[in-house]
């Protein structure tokens, strides 16, 4: 019923650790030495000791309370105001001409802009976004734009004046006004 274990053997190792030198052909949970268990499957032995399931039990449920106590402490006990959110961004057109750059709308309140241009010369063009004084002023350029083409410019444009400008000589900027601050957008819908 029983077969010899060679010393040197995978299971013979096991064995040992477990104090035993002997296995029974077939066998599939036979209790051995120091509270040990041993199960046979496919002609490998695979000794654990039940104490340690249990053990890895209680350390993984000692983790997990102490990592809820710990988020529990990270928040604040102070209440606050949540700040209104801003303005909408409102959309401006700007086309490139021979002639001049042209925007629309000219008469808007101060807050988020997109200013989508659109280049009708026959050359690329750049163009310069920028307030023209005061100290909340800005400046943002794009990149060349190629004839026929159109760019993006993204700004929290101030209350004053704005242009819109060309490096070219000969084609007229657009002069913008930039009235008081648009009211927030807190009450309005989601748009898209």
């Amino acid at each position: 019923m029983y077969r010899r274990v060679v010393a040197g053997s995978r299971i013979a190792r096991a064995r040992r650790r477990a104090m035993t030198w002997q296995i029974p052909v077939g066998s599939a949970g036979r209790r051995v030495a120091d509270g040990a268990r041993e199960v046979v499957l496919n002609g490998r032995a695979n000794i654990s000791t039940g104490s340690q399931g249990r053990d890895m039990g209680r350390i993984a449920a000692t983790a997990m309370a102490a990592t809820a106590l710990l988020a529990t402490g990270c928040g604040k006990d102070e209440s606050y105001q949540n700040d209104p959110p801003p303005p909408s961004q409102i959309v401006l057109s700007a086309t490139i001409s021979e002639a001049e750059v042209s925007v629309s709308p000219k008469r808007f309140g101060a807050g988020p802009v997109s200013l989508i241009v659109s280049n009708q010369t026959g050359a690329a063009q750049q163009i310069t976004f920028e307030t023209t004084g005061g100290a909340g002023g800005f400046m943002q350029q794009t990149g060349p734009i190629n004839p026929g083409d159109t760019a993006t410019l993204k700004a929290d444009v101030p209350e004053g004046k704005a242009t819109v400008r060309v490096q070219s000589r000969g084609i007229e900027p657009a002069v913008l006004t930039v009235g008081a601050a648009r009211p927030s957008a807190r009450d309005e819908l989601l748009r898209p």
